[in-house]
């Protein structure tokens, strides 16, 4: 079967003997020579229409190769590596370095030596292979009848990633991590549209008939909607719509964009400037923890890193080089240049219930929105932004469901996802929207005064 072969080169062996040679060679001419490779698994499966549409397989491999010595760095990628030779790839980045100009700053390499091979518990599934677990799950979706959906689409995406790392300081890595993605979007007429989510590790929990009852319980609620009525209004963020304005928050937390005041919240760094009851932070290490590595990109230990406790503004994503400009040691979270955040992980400190009746009598007055797209900046630095309503949103009067509408735009800052936290439920599972490329976990969560006006 495809998955057995494909499950063999994951294994990964000609790519870490490939990395070693590299790193040999390279050493002889720089003094700090960091070279990540990756395995890229991918299948997806597309449907529409309560039908199955597409099929598709893809298996690559890719290098990334950092080099410094005086006054210069450089990076350079690589893909393919079965068709590179190591001296061809070796002069390349010699040449490369001769002709660079030199860099705003030195890179020191981080005070590391270290091999690891450790394995984070429920964070890798070799069922992820298993192709007949792939068709079941579909099989599941293609027959569901609800009372209300009368048709579907979606996506069933399966990604495996293995990372290796070599260091010319001494550090060995191997990691692995898994996940699979179920993106649903039930359709009642033209209209009406309810998506769900569902990510995890092992397809054996995939739990898809949750997913679509669920689906088929929201589009019961109303039989219409009618354009949105703008104004002003407390807004329930659904997990899903609250994830993708959760990723951008992600982007201002890395130290590479707020030393540059790039970032919305440079200059905040250690002021209170989120709801008190809010705690946002990452675990790169934790069990069952998507995109989960004991190491970065230059091979420093990851660790749980607390970006707001108590409404401060308490961390930055860091590297090496980032964290010296700041007198402070890298957390794990390089991009050798860029640092970035984990998937984030949001919580207040009391929590209610994450039935429907709970949150919308928490609520009182205001409106539900299931699902965003198109998050646009108007001003980068200042966070101000806007947000697209995609599928249902709810009209919500003295706790009960007053109608539907459609074609609202949201308008809001960074920090308003922050400092106006109203309230919110636990954390579900994992998230991950269709438009940005970090998955969260966070549960409903809901906005005090969002700007609203319609999207047509």
């Amino acid at each position: 079967m495809a998955g057995d072969v494909i499950r063999k080169g994951f294994e990964g062996i000609y790519l870490e003997e490939y990395l070693n040679k590299l790193n040999k060679r390279l050493s002889d001419h720089f003094e700090t020579v960091i070279i990540n490779g990756y395995i890229n698994y991918a299948t997806r499966y597309r449907f529409s229409n309560s039908n199955l549409d597409i099929a598709k397989t893809v298996s690559k491999d890719s290098v990334r190769i950092f080099i410094a010595k005086n006054d210069k760095y450089l990076m350079h990628d690589i893909s393919n590596v079965s068709t590179k030779e190591v001296d061809e790839i070796v002069s390349n980045i010699i040449k490369l370095y001769r002709v660079s100009p030199p860099t705003r700053e030195i890179y020191e390499s981080p005070n590391v030596t270290k091999t690891y091979y450790d394995i984070i518990p429920n964070t890798f599934s070799e069922n992820i292979f298993n192709e007949d677990l792939s068709m079941d799950l579909i099989e599941n979706i293609l027959t569901f009848e609800g009372r209300n959906v009368k048709r579907l689409s979606g996506i069933l995406s399966i990604e495996a990633m293995k990372h290796f790392i070599v260091t010319s300081y001494g550090v060995h890595g191997e990691g692995k991590n898994s996940h699979f993605l179920v993106r649903v979007r039930g359709f009642k007429d033209k209209e009406l549209s309810y998506t769900d989510v569902k990510v995890g590790i092992d397809l054996r929990n995939s739990d898809v008939e949750t997913l679509l009852n669920n689906i088929d319980y929201i589009l019961g609620i109303v039989d219409y909607v009618s354009t949105v009525d703008e104004g002003k209004y407390n807004v329930v963020f659904s997990p899903q719509s609250y994830a993708n304005l959760l990723n951008y928050l992600g982007y201002m937390l890395s130290g590479y964009l707020y030393i540059r005041n790039m970032s919305s919240l440079s200059g905040l760094l250690g002021d209170e400037i989120a709801s008190k009851n809010v705690h946002i932070y990452d675990n790169p290490r934790m069990e069952g923890s998507l995109m989960a590595t004991c190491f970065d990109e230059e091979g420093v230990e990851t660790r749980k890193t607390d970006y707001f406790i108590d409404g401060i503004f308490n961390d930055l994503a860091l590297n090496t080089l980032i964290g010296r400009k700041l007198d402070r040691e890298s957390n794990g979270h390089a991009g050798i240049i860029s640092p970035y955040p984990y998937p984030l992980i949001f919580e207040v400190d009391s929590p209610i219930g994450s039935e429907p009746d709970d949150i919308f009598k928490e609520l009182g007055d205001g409106i539900y929105i299931s699902n965003v797209w198109y998050t646009r900046f108007a001003n980068m630095r200042l966070g101000t932004m806007s947000t697209l309503q995609r599928d249902i949103g709810l009209y919500i009067e003295g706790g009960k469901v007053k109608g539907g509408f459609m074609g609202a735009r949201l308008s809001l800052t960074i920090r308003d996802l922050i400092s106006k936290v109203l309230f919110a439920t636990k954390p579900r599972e994992w998230i991950k929207p269709w438009d940005v490329w970090m998955p969260s976990k966070v549960g409903f969560v809901a906005i005090e005064g969002v700007e609203v006006s319609t999207g047509f």
